[in-house]
C-alpha cells in the first residue's frame, strides 16, 4: 500500500497560486489545487484514504484497538490475531532458547514449546507490520506438555481493566490423548482424527501482560498469582486441559442419577461438544461467551451457536450453558425440529423445552447442554413464514459477535451478528438476530427487515466470501475488519485476504430501533480511520438544502450510508431535471482536508463529473499567498472507468473524491448540470456527501 503515497501537502501551496474572481457556475476566488482520485490505482492520498486492494492473506482474526492512554507503550495502534489459516500457522516446535531444532536429531536441545497466532498491528487497519513476541511475530507459546495441538481458529482478545491483563479466547484442535499425557492430568480426547476429525475440537483461552504477548495458556498462578488457587468452580487450572471442557463438566453439572439410568440414556447423550469461533462478550461488567458447536460424528446437525456467562475472565458459569441460535432445518432425522417446520428453511428462533425458576432453568428432563433440549421453529411466533428473499442458512450458523443498540424505550437491544452457509459458499454473509436478553430469545430478522449487515449483493461481483468479521467501535467510528476471497465467486477456499468496510447505525422501521449496516464491500477509495487521520466526517454538522430536490430526499446526502445494497437504493438524494445546487451551510466553521461525493447505486442516474465545488472561507489559509474569502474546484471527475463493472453498472459505494491542503470553511456548495450525467435517466442521485474535517 506505501507505494500509492499522497501527491497533496507540501506541493499545493505552490499550486494554489491563481486566483479567479469570477469563474463560470457560481465559483469564485482561488482554484483549490487537490487530488482528484481519477486514477485510484496508481496514487492517492494515504494520509486520509484507504483501497481494499491488499494481498494480505488470513482469515478469521480478532482485531483490538490499544490507546495511548491504556498502554504507553503498546498504545496507538490496531492489533491483529490471525486464525491458523492461509499459510500463517506454524507446526515446528522450538527449544527453550528460541532455536528451531532440526525434526530428526534436535541438535539445539529437545523441543520446549511451539508458537501460534500470527499477530500484526497497524495504525491505520491499513498497513500492518509483524509483532508478536514469541518466535516468527507470533503471539502464543505453548509448551510441549499443555493440550493444545493445531489449527488454533478464530481467536480475539480482549483486555480486562480489573487485572490490566489481556485474554485471548480461541479455538484448537488439542493433541491426541495417551498415557504419558494422562499422567500429568490431561483429560481430553484422545480420537483418531482419521476416524473423526472434529472431535478433538477445544475452546482455550490465554493471558499476557501486553497486547503483544508472549500469551501463555491460563492457569492459577497466572491468573490468580497461586497456582495452587482454585477458580470460581473450585479448580485448579492449567495449560494441561482446554479452560472449556464441555463434555466433561457440562455432564458433571446436568446429568442427574435418574437421567443417566433412563434406558434411552446412551441415544440422548451426545457424547462431544465440538466447539469453535469463541467470541468473548462484557455487558456492563458481566462477562459471556459465545461459540459454535461444530458438526461431528456426534453432531449431524451442523453447526450451531451456543453461549454461556462466565463468572470471572477464565470461569465458565456452565448453568447458564445455552442453545443460541439454530442453522437451517436440511435434514429431517435432526431431533428438535418442530412441527410444521418447513425443509431447506432456516430455523429463525429456538426454545428450551424445560421448566423451572431462575433465568436459566435447569429441568433434569432436559439438559442444557443437549441439542434434543431445544425446540427449533422455521417460522415466527406470529406464525408468518420466510419470505422467498430469505436465503436459507444451510447447515452452518457460524462466527459470532455480539452488539448492541437501545429500542424506542431505552431498553437495550442484543443484536447477535452470524454469518450462515461455511466459508466456501460465496454467500458467506453476515447478518443478525435479535433479543433483549443476551443469551435466550434470538429471533433472526427477515430479509425485509434488513437482516444483512454485509454480504453479496447483485451489483457485487468483485467481492464474496465476506464472513467471519470483526467489529471495532474507535473514536466515534464503526468498522468491519472482514475477509474476501482472491478469485471472487471461485467455490473453493484457497484462503482469503484482508479488507476494511465502515459501517453505519440505521434506524430501521420494521424492528423499531437502530441497526447495522456495511458501507461496503468495496475496492475503490474510501476514508481511512479517524483515530489514525485526524479527519473525520462532519458533513452530519451541516445543514443541508438543495434545488430540484424530490420527495424531501436531501436529507440521505448526511445520513451516513454510501447505498451498497439494493435493498436500500431509495435511501438516496433525488434531483429532477439532472441539475441541482447542494449547500451544506456548518453553524461554527470546520476545517477540512477533504471531500468524497458518492454516486448513483443506479447507472443510469449517476454522474460522471461534479460541475463545481465552491468553499466559503472564514479566514485564508496560511499556506495561500492571497486574501480571497473562497476557493473552488472545478469539473471533478467521477473515476467511471476504475468503477465500472464489467458486465455494466458501477461499483456501489464509489465516490468522486478530492483531496487537499486544509481551509476553513462555514459553507459548501456543490454544483452539477445535466451535462455532468453518465447515465440516461431523467433524475440525477447522489448516494451521500462525506466532508472530511476537524
Amino acid at each position: 500500500m506505501k507505494l500509492f503515497k499522497k501527491l497533496v501537502c507540501f506541493a499545493i501551496a505552490a499550486l494554489t497560486i491563481a486566483s479567479v474572481v469570477a469563474c463560470s457556475g457560481g465559483a469564485s476566488g482561488f482554484e483549490l489545487s487537490h487530488f482528484d482520485g481519477s486514477n485510484p490505482d496508481k496514487t492517492y492520498d494515504t494520509d486520509l484514504l484507504y483501497k481494499n486492494n491488499t494481498v494480505f492473506w488470513g482469515g478469521d482474526s480478532g482485531v483490538i484497538w490499544v490507546s495511548p492512554e491504556q498502554s504507553p507503550e503498546y498504545g496507538g495502534y490496531f492489533y491483529q490475531y490471525m486464525s491458523e489459516c492461509a499459510g500463517v500457522a506454524n507446526i515446528i516446535p522450538s527449544t527453550e532458547d528460541g532455536k528451531t531444532p532440526p525434526l530428526e536429531h534436535n541438535n539445539n536441545g529437545p523441543a520446549a514449546y511451539t508458537s501460534h497466532i500470527k499477530l500484526t498491528r497497524s495504525r491505520d487497519l491499513n498497513d500492518w507490520e509483524p509483532c508478536g513476541a514469541v518466535d516468527d511475530g507470533m503471539a502464543l507459546r505453548v509448551d510441549e506438555t499443555e493440550w493444545v495441538g493445531d489449527y488454533l481458529w478464530a481467536p480475539e482478545c480482549i483486555y480486562d481493566k480489573v487485572s490490566g491483563k489481556y485474554f485471548l479466547y480461541f479455538s484448537a484442535r488439542s493433541k491426541k490423548n495417551n498415557a504419558e499425557l494422562r499422567a500429568l492430568g490431561a483429560q481430553y480426547s484422545d480420537t483418531d482424527v482419521s476416524v473423526a476429525p472434529w472431535e478433538r475440537f477445544y475452546l482455550g483461552i490465554a493471558v499476557s501482560d501486553t497486547p503483544v504477548g508472549p500469551f501463555r495458556l491460563v492457569s492459577s498462578e497466572n491468573v490468580y498469582g497461586d497456582k495452587t488457587a482454585k477458580n470460581l468452580n473450585g479448580e485448579v487450572i492449567s495449560g494441561i486441559n482446554p479452560a472449556f471442557m464441555l463434555d466433561k463438566a457440562c455432564d458433571e453439572y446436568f446429568y442427574t442419577d435418574e437421567f443417566r439410568a433412563r434406558a434411552d440414556f446412551d441415544e440422548l447423550d451426545e457424547k462431544c461438544f465440538a466447539a469453535i469461533d469463541i467470541h468473548p462478550f462484557i455487558d456492563d461488567g458481566t462477562l459471556y461467551v459465545y461459540f459454535v458447536k461444530h458438526g461431528s460424528l456426534s453432531n449431524l446437525e451442523g453447526n450451531v451457536i451456543w453461549g454461556m456467562r462466565m463468572k470471572d475472565m477464565v470461569t465458565p458459569d456452565y448453568g447458564t450453558m445455552t442453545m443460541v441460535a439454530g442453522n437451517g432445518y436440511t435434514r429431517k432425522d435432526i431431533p428438535g425440529i418442530a412441527e410444521g417446520s418447513e425443509i431447506n428453511k432456516s430455523v429463525v428462533r429456538v426454545e428450551y423445552k424445560g421448566t423451572g425458576e431462575g433465568e436459566y432453568p435447569n429441568d433434569p428432563n432436559y439438559p442444557r447442554h443437549l441439542s434434543t433440549s431445544y425446540t427449533r421453529y422455521t417460522n415466527y411466533a406470529d406464525g408468518t413464514s420466510q419470505s422467498a428473499d430469505d436465503l436459507t442458512d444451510g447447515s452452518v450458523v457460524e462466527a459470532p459477535q455480539m452488539l448492541t443498540t437501545k429500542d424506542k424505550d431505552g431498553k437495550t437491544v442484543y443484536l447477535l451478528a452470524f454469518s450462515p452457509r461455511g466459508v466456501g459458499d460465496y454467500n458467506y454473509n453476515v447478518k443478525f438476530a435479535y433479543s433483549h436478553n443476551p443469551l435466550t430469545g434470538f429471533v433472526k430478522a427477515k430479509a425485509e427487515e434488513r437482516s444483512m449487515i454485509l454480504g453479496v449483493d447483485e451489483r457485487n461481483t468483485f467481492m464474496s466470501n465476506l464472513g467471519h468479521v470483526q467489529f471495532l467501535h474507535v473514536d466515534g467510528q464503526d468498522w468491519i475488519v472482514h475477509w474476501e476471497f482472491p478469485a471472487p465467486f471461485g467455490g473453493y477456499d484457497t484462503g482469503r485476504i484482508y479488507a476494511l468496510s465502515q459501517m453505519t447505525w440505521q434506524y430501521n422501521e420494521a424492528l423499531g430501533f437502530d441497526t447495522p449496516v456495511a458501507n461496503g464491500p468495496t475496492t475503490s477509495l474510501q476514508p481511512l480511520p479517524s483515530v489514525f487521520s485526524g479527519y473525520r466526517n462532519v458533513a452530519e454538522r451541516a445543514t443541508v438544502t438543495a434545488t430540484n430536490e424530490i420527495d424531501g430526499s436531501a436529507k440521505y446526502l448526511t445520513d451516513g450510508m454510501t447505498v451498497t445494497m439494493r435493498r436500500d437504493e431509495k435511501m438516496q438524494f433525488r434531483a429532477k431535471n439532472n441539475k441541482t445546487k447542494i449547500t451544506l451551510t456548518f453553524a461554527e466553521p470546520v476545517s477540512i482536508r477533504g471531500i468524497l461525493i458518492y454516486n448513483s447505486y443506479n447507472y443510469d442516474n449517476a454522474f460522471k463529473n461534479v460541475s463545481t465545488i465552491n468553499f466559503s472561507l472564514t479566514e485564508t489559509p496560511t499556506w495561500h499567498t492571497g486574501n480571497e474569502k473562497s476557493c473552488f474546484i472545478a469539473d471533478l471527475p467521477f473515476a467511471t472507468e476504475a468503477y465500472t463493472l464489467p458486465e455494466g453498472g458501477l461499483q456501489p459505494g464509489s465516490a468522486a473524491v478530492a483531496t487537499f491542503n486544509e481551509i476553513k470553511t462555514n459553507k459548501i456548495e456543490i454544483e452539477f448540470d445535466k451535462d455532468d450525467m453518465l447515465g440516461g435517466g431523467d433524475e440525477l442521485r447522489i448516494a451521500e456527501i462525506v466532508v472530511l474535517g476537524k
